[in-house]
């Protein structure tokens, strides 16, 4: 337990002087940390014993799944949502939407969709860096009609969750990666 909580105590004093600038003042950095030693909390697990709040800048991160604040990933954070809630029966070859909508596989989705417009609006799927010119953005959304498209909400049956339709923004304001 002393062990750990040293390391938590280093963990703390390397972080508090790296909100230090040259000139001795201090930037925005707020610095929360536990030093509870008989706290059996991992000290390599960031999360549990110190909350860092980088300085501001005036833009939000978006946390993907590895929950730190980093860059949206399409292939870790996206494509798992066009596989469990699109693909099935629908956006696949063979698939009820093979016809008009993008098929969303894995290896295939993001050259069908980022820069490739639909069939049914002049609108690309997928804008990089501009989510209201993105028609895919529109169906997720239920405002396909909005933009003069047609059809259902995407998907069909119950909606995807904010947290999911941020992330998706979020890789759309990114540039759209793969």
């Amino acid at each position: 337990m002393r062990a750990r909580w040293a390391a938590q105590l280093a963990l703390s004093t390397l972080v508090l002087s790296a909100g230090c600038t040259e000139d001795g003042g201090e930037t925005d950095t707020e610095v929360t940390t536990n030093p509870d030693p008989t706290d059996a909390t991992d000290p390599t697990d960031a999360t549990a014993a110190t909350n860092v709040t980088e300085p501001t800048t005036g833009e939000e991160e978006t946390t993907g799944t590895t929950g730190t604040a980093e860059a949206v990933s399409y292939e870790m954070d996206i494509q798992p949502v066009w596989d469990t809630k699109c693909v099935a029966g629908c956006h696949t070859p063979g698939g009820i939407a093979a016809t008009g909508g993008p098929l969303l596989g894995a290896g295939v989705s993001h050259a069908n969709i980022v820069d490739k417009m639909s069939p049914t609006v002049a609108l690309p799927w997928i804008a990089p860096g501009e989510p209201d010119d993105s028609y895919l953005w529109h169906k997720i959304n239920g405002t396909q009609m909005d933009v003069g498209g047609a059809g259902a909400k995407m998907p069909l049956g119950p909606s995807l969750d904010e947290p999911t339709l941020a992330l998706i923004e979020q890789w759309i304001m990114d540039g759209a990666k793969p």
